[in-house]
């Protein structure tokens, strides 16, 4: 990587630091296996005056989700499971979900939920919110789990996903893409095909082979030193600390029974390079080969028919030039895209503003780590991602 670049890189960070758009972030980018650039800046932890470093813990959020399709086509590739089978198959509660008509009336789904709905967001499974009936019963559910979370009596991954089929679908599964509690119904799945917990089945299968040591649902005691607090900005004003419980997940210093597949891993950036090296290794690793390259005819692409690309572009500007598969984006027109990057290019971010890319074409890889939850006004990603690909 060229000098001016790297430079400049490093100037943007501390640029967005020294202005209080973030209290602490750090990018590492790989080319051809090599380590081009690593940058750290600001603090993990401002009021206990912690920097932000290389070994910093951090939550992943949506970061997560990946790590769950990945593990869904390791079983798959084991013929645990079927893209194509009914989730009901599995998760049983399934079985009898309705789907809700915009006027509030119920009819039966014209098809079952496949797996693959799972991993593309054509469920008609959505997030709380405040813009729809589904979404609003939805928040209700995620509610009453941080309740049961502050009394120490919270859902389990199962739990949550039988829960989740009392309630309607959105739409009719596979006539739209919405962004939504998929990742974790279909964590509840894979555990149940496998006959394990999510926590167990992701250390056996992913994080000990790929050394990821600081990658888990929550961050033990005797690391806790490192764990990066979250901070906010939707007062207006200096960034405030944020500690809120997200998504029905607990404040992770402790083992969770709710171990969400869609947003419950912490990591650090290190451990979630290896996980994206595999990626473009396509299933390989130093030790071997995690799963078949044959999987990497799916992950890595777009599973989104013609018809649905537009709901998905539709959802943030980010998307646009995207499709969508195995919950990553995937870049199939850089033209129309919102920042430089290169066709076949994926990968995924997280609420608080981690993200990752997987760029095959260019033989290279980008994180990058920060900890604020109302990323959506700050534009250090696509600043950095112009920087970095404006030499490859």
């Amino acid at each position: 990587m060229k000098k001016h670049i790297k430079d400049a890189a490093q100037k943007l960070l501390d640029s967005y630091i020294a202005s209080g758009k973030l209290i602490g972030a750090s990018v590492l980018v790989k080319r051809g296996g090599e380590e081009k650039l690593y940058y750290e800046s600001g603090l993990a932890d401002r009021e206990a005056k912690t920097p932000f470093a290389r070994d910093t813990i951090v939550l992943m959020f949506s970061m997560t989700k990946p790590v769950t399709a990945l593990m869904t086509m390791i079983l798959v590739s084991r013929g645990k499971l079927s893209l194509i089978d009914p989730i009901s198959w599995y998760l049983p509660a399934f079985g009898s979900q309705k789907v809700m008509l915009p006027s509030g009336e119920l009819e039966a789904p014209v098809r079952p939920i496949y797996v693959r709905d799972l991993l593309n967001m054509t469920s008609g499974l959505v997030y709380p919110g405040v813009n729809g009936n589904v979404e609003k019963l939805v928040a209700e559910l995620y509610g009453e789990q941080d309740r049961r979370t502050a009394a120490g009596n919270q859902f389990s991954t199962r739990e949550m996903a039988d829960r989740l089929a009392a309630l309607p679908l959105a739409f009719q599964p596979g006539t739209r893409w919405m962004y939504g509690t998929s990742a974790d119904v279909l964590g509840a799945l894979i555990e149940e095909a496998a006959g394990m917990p999510l926590s167990e089945l992701f250390r056996r299968e992913i994080f000990e082979p790929l050394g990821m040591n600081d990658t888990g649902f929550y961050v033990p005691e005797d690391k806790l030193s490192r764990f990066a607090a979250v901070y906010n900005g939707e007062k207006g004003g200096a960034l405030e600390r944020d500690e809120r419980l997200f998504l029905g997940m607990n404040d992770f210093k402790r083992k969770p029974a709710f171990e969400s597949g869609g947003a419950g891993l912490v990591s650090t950036i290190d451990d979630y390079m290896r996980f994206a090296e595999l990626l473009l290794s396509r299933g390989k690793y130093d030790g071997g080969r995690l799963l078949p390259e044959k999987c990497f005819d799916v992950m890595g692409h777009n599973m989104l028919p013609p018809h649905l690309l537009s709901s998905f572009e539709a959802a943030w500007d980010s998307s646009f030039g995207h499709g969508y598969g195995c919950l990553m984006r995937v870049m199939y027109e850089p033209s129309a895209a919102a920042f430089f990057g290169s066709k076949g290019e994926f990968g995924w971010d997280g609420l608080a503003g981690t993200y990752f890319t997987v760029a095959p074409k260019d033989n290279m890889i980008v994180e990058i780590l920060m900890q604020r939850s109302d990323m959506w006004p700050v534009n250090i990603v696509p600043c950095l991602r112009n920087l970095l690909f404006s030499e490859v």
